[in-house]
């Protein structure tokens, strides 16, 4: 038998704003960065990316029924590597990063104030 690769883990942000996001779709790949670097830092270096690429869901944006009226729902998604250190500062600063960039794509300021729910979770054990 060869060597086994594991899947990698995820840094999922279950993200609840106080207003709707304009320009932002159901789905969005934040994948401006180098996708080399962060395959890198999963499979062969094992740390946090430093220029961390993610996935964002909206569902709100296609069903009325997921967020209360005039609110959005957003789910962020980053692939992370198997067995890094894990704290909340860490999390908290990779969840900040993934806000500025949705900041720059949608032409929106201050997403963190107009939070209301934030739940994360990891897949797999880091």
């Amino acid at each position: 038998m060869g060597e086994k690769t594991f899947a990698p883990s995820c840094l999922i942000y279950y993200l609840g704003f106080k207003e709707r996001i304009p320009n932002l779709g159901h789905h969005t790949l934040f994948f401006e960065n180098d996708l080399d670097d962060h395959i890198d830092a999963i499979y062969k270096d094992k740390k946090w990316p430093e220029h961390p690429l993610f996935y964002t869901c909206c569902p709100s944006k296609t069903d009325a029924g997921v967020a209360p009226k005039g609110h959005e729902n957003v789910f962020l998604l980053m692939p992370l590597a198997t067995g890094i250190n894990d704290d909340e500062p860490t999390r908290e600063r990779y969840l900040q990063l993934m806000i500025k960039r949705l900041e720059r794509f949608t032409g929106t300021t201050g997403l963190t104030e107009k939070l209301d729910y934030k739940k994360v979770t990891v897949s797999a054990t880091l």
